[in-house]
C-alpha cells in the first residue's frame, strides 16, 4: 500500500469532509451533482495517490542509490588490503 498511516488517515478524513460539505449542502436545498462532484473528487484523490507513489519510489531509489554507493566504498576499501 503506498500509503503511510498518515496518509491514510488523511485520505479517510478528506472524504469525510467531502462528503459532509456535500450532504450539507443538499439539505439545505443547494444545487449539487452528487455523482459528478463525487467523481472528480475521486479523480482528485487518484492523482494525489499517485504523486505520493512517485514519491515514495523516488525516495527508495535514492536510499537504494545511497545503499550501493557505502557498498561500493567499502567493497573498494577491501581491495586496498591486498
Amino acid at each position: 500500500m503506498p500509503y503511510s498511516e498518515e496518509e491514510y488517515i488523511k485520505s479517510v478524513w478528506d472524504r469525510a469532509m467531502f462528503e459532509g460539505d456535500l450532504k450539507y449542502r443538499m439539505m439545505n436545498g443547494q444545487e449539487t451533482d452528487e455523482r459528478k462532484e463525487l467523481a472528480e473528487f475521486k479523480k482528485k484523490q487518484e492523482k494525489k495517490k499517485a504523486m505520493m507513489l512517485e514519491r515514495a519510489k523516488a525516495g527508495l531509489k535514492e536510499l537504494l542509490d545511497e545503499e550501493d554507493l557505502v557498498t561500493s566504498k567499502v567493497g573498494d576499501d577491501d581491495n586496498d588490503d591486498e
